[in-house]
């Protein structure tokens, strides 16, 4: 799992162009969700909400998941997380 995180960190980091590719951005955003997860983890509150967001934008719809994914604990209390989670 953390070599698919790292993977994905260093995709989101080194090439901007999978916001405008499904090919680059993986399954639905599954790298996306990935780098959200990692950001998260590390304590990157704005990158991970932000990398989220593209996530979501890019297909991702388990919200059920992502409201009790603990790698999202340290952003669980976040505004903005709670705004994405509302109404889901």
């Amino acid at each position: 799992m953390l070599r698919a995180c790292l993977a994905a960190l260093r995709a989101l980091e080194g090439n901007r162009k999978w916001k405008t590719s499904r090919v680059a951005a993986g399954a639905g955003g599954r790298r996306q969700l990935d780098g959200a997860c990692l950001y998260s983890r590390l304590g990157e509150t704005r990158r991970a909400v932000a990398t989220l967001r593209e996530a979501i934008a890019a297909g991702v719809t388990n919200y059920a998941w992502m409201k009790h994914d603990p790698d999202f604990d340290p952003i669980r209390n976040d505004p903005e997380f709670i705004e994405l989670m509302q109404g889901h």
